[in-house]
């Protein structure tokens, strides 16, 4: 069935309008593309009032909105899942372009070590090189941050050291300078006790 939109003037099949019980035909006069594009703009041109409408709502309905996410939650769990390994997987993939070659070498040892090998003790372990960075755990970081130009200024500024699962896991992150300090002393005691 065909049907003209009132907004467009275009004839287009029923199902490209949305399914409406008080109107002719139980469809809506306008066409989903119309709909659409009159919301969008009349949510751009009154933001502020729609967000804080949106805020005002939710806190009067938190219990009811809390009950209805869970629901869906339940209810969608595998498409959930699915979306969440789809949108990892793209992220990832974005910072393998990012990166360009799939392995570097570890800056301490310089085995060579992969960005996304499957294999943590062959997969690169970004370090933190300093304390109080903004990305706080960079593997998860990256799962769920694309590789856009923003979110590239924010890792460069991170300056992460890319190291191996066994250098890694032997230097803290916090009060690195006085723990190298430290191996330094106990490995020139032991030179000094041997000669």
């Amino acid at each position: 069935m065909l049907k003209k939109c009132a907004k467009c003037k275009k004839e287009k099949d029923a199902t490209k309008f949305y399914k409406s019980k008080i109107h002719k035909y139980n469809l809506s006069p306008w066409c989903i593309d119309c709909q659409s594009e009159f919301y969008k703009k009349r949510y751009w041109n009154n933001r502020e009032k729609s967000l804080k409408q949106s805020k005002l709502y939710y806190i009067a309905n938190k219990v009811k909105q809390l009950k209805q996410c869970k629901k869906y939650r339940q209810k969608n769990r595998t498409l959930i899942n699915k979306r969440k390994k789809e949108n990892t997987q793209k992220n990832l993939n974005s910072w393998i372009r990012y990166f360009g070659n799939k392995f570097f070498y570890c800056e301490i040892c310089l085995k060579k070590i992969y960005y996304f090998s499957g294999d943590v003790s062959k997969s690169v372990h970004f370090d933190h090189k300093q304390e109080n960075l903004s990305i706080k755990r960079p593997y998860s970081w990256l799962t769920q941050h694309y590789a856009n130009q923003n979110n590239i200024n924010i890792w460069v500024k991170c300056n992460f050291g890319k190291l191996c699962l066994l250098c890694n896991r032997a230097i803290p992150t916090a009060n690195r300078k006085q723990w190298i300090r430290k191996v330094d002393d106990y490995i020139l005691k032991r030179k000094r006790k041997e000669e």
